[in-house]
């Protein structure tokens, strides 16, 4: 947005176990979720704009900030402490699903965007990494943020062990039709796709040493890295899907066009 932004973290822990994730809960059983309270949260961000008077916006790095419809509430007391900086955060389908009504008190204390982990629009690929939320709980959720005039971005991964191209497709759409919401809405729809990458110690890594025995070296994959800003995303650990690179590197290129 051209303004300078300050970033902040509320809480540490991930209540989801997404199968390509280092920080699942299941990898992470020793660690106990923990938010931050309200004021500490208003006491950083004070800091941060006495230390950066021009600090024009303030980002919240992790997931958990926006968790239920109290998370919601206590947002808004937090910036409408502050009503001279924007603000952009995480959020989970599930969190605001049932939140639905409270989206316009986020408008209404300068949240300016919402970034959302959709991942894929297959369901088949979407139970096997884990993902929790439905393709309808989704596009509800990013109908009411942008209906809302707040901006969304969508994260988008391609090439998935055994992903075929009509996953792709179906991601693909998924991400279409977002755009199409964000048309008819106040607020705009981007895209940040990746390419699939095996973190060591995830269920998927372990999945793919057990059935082919080997990780690919990384290198950078030239072939989507043609978009501004973007190249340190594009790290390439091999394509594990069912698909060509060629295929896969279309889709990823054609998804992120959409944003």
């Amino acid at each position: 947005y051209g303004e300078r932004e300050g970033a902040i973290i509320t809480s540490r822990g991930c209540a989801f176990d997404c199968a390509f994730c280092g920080g699942a809960r299941s990898l992470n059983k020793d660690v106990t979720i923990r938010t931050r309270n309200e004021e500490s949260v208003i006491r950083e961000i004070s800091e941060i704009l006495a230390i950066y008077p021009d600090i024009q916006s303030i980002r919240i790095l992790d997931d958990l900030f926006l968790r239920n419809r109290s998370s919601v509430d206590m947002a808004y007391r937090i910036f409408s402490t502050f009503p001279q900086v924007k603000w952009r955060g995480m959020v989970h389908a599930l969190s605001l699903v049932n939140s639905l009504d409270k989206i316009g008190k986020l408008r209404d204390c300068n949240c300016r965007e919402l970034f959302m982990g959709i991942e894929s629009g297959s369901n088949k690929i979407r139970e096997k990494i884990n993902k929790l939320g439905t393709i309808d709980e989704i596009l509800t959720v990013a109908t009411g943020i942008l209906r809302n005039g707040i901006d969304l971005k969508g994260y988008f991964i391609y090439g998935f062990p055994q992903e075929t191209e009509d996953d792709y497709k179906r991601t693909f759409n998924l991400a279409q039709k977002l755009k199409e919401i964000a048309d008819m809405s106040e607020g705009n729809f981007r895209t940040s796709v990746f390419q699939f990458r095996p973190y060591q110690g995830t269920k998927l890594y372990s999945e793919i040493i057990e059935s082919t025995g080997i990780i690919h070296e990384c290198k950078v994959n030239q072939e989507i890295s043609r978009f501004e800003g973007r190249t340190q995303f594009n790290f390439d650990f091999g394509n594990y899907s069912l698909t060509s690179d060629k295929v896969l590197n279309e889709y990823i290129i054609r998804t992120q066009e959409i944003g």
